[in-house]
């Protein structure tokens, strides 16, 4: 699987035989209403995300199919930003400050959250501090979208904005920087 990032909205990802193979899809049987097709696009914006940080925003995903050699295929990935907002380039909205007592519960609400909607999550960072932690989170949505709110349930929102952010930064103790749901998940989730 080779990944390309196009533009601020738009990837190209080249896949193998072996990778459709490993997905058990086919191009001809590609079809998003079945759903080990879906299955690979869920798990192509994860490697994305992680690899290049392409993220789809809140808008639309077009997704285009290509034939490619040797039985591969080339994806070709738009993100269309909802009417009256510009396409993203390299963040979303944000960043937002959330609070947690202790690390247990920030190791919940970081896996619940991966598992759930980690292509919302532009960037996210974690520190020590006031006897507690807290999570600065660069969402692709506004502060009602889900990854948001569901993050409210493990945590509470300390701050919004630039200046709160650059608080936790001045003060606090940096933990994780940059992918802090991320590394969380990726050591602590389960199954």
């Amino acid at each position: 699987m080779y990944f390309e990032r196009l533009d601020g909205n738009k990837l190209r990802v080249r896949l193998t035989a072996e990778d459709l193979e490993e997905f058990l899809v086919t191009y001809d049987g590609m079809d998003y209403a079945d759903s080990a097709t879906r299955m690979m696009v869920s798990e192509i914006l994860s490697r994305a995300r992680l690899e290049c940080g392409f993220t789809p925003g809140d808008g639309r995903l077009l997704i285009e199919a290509y034939p490619g050699e040797e039985d591969g295929c080339t994806l070709l990935f738009t993100a269309v930003p909802p009417p009256g907002r510009p396409a993203l380039g390299k963040g979303g909205f944000g960043p937002l400050v959330y609070a947690f007592e202790d690390i247990d519960t920030v190791i919940d609400g970081s896996v619940r959250l991966f598992r759930l909607c980690c292509h919302r999550i532009y960037k996210s960072s974690l520190y020590r501090m006031d006897k507690g932690y807290r999570m600065i989170l660069y969402p692709l949505g506004r502060t009602g979208s889900r990854a948001s709110t569901l993050l409210a349930e493990y945590g509470e929102l300390a701050g919004e904005g630039p200046a709160a952010a650059a608080v936790v930064e001045e003060h606090g103790a940096p933990v994780i920087l940059g992918n802090a749901i991320d590394k969380l998940s990726y050591y602590f989730a389960r199954g």
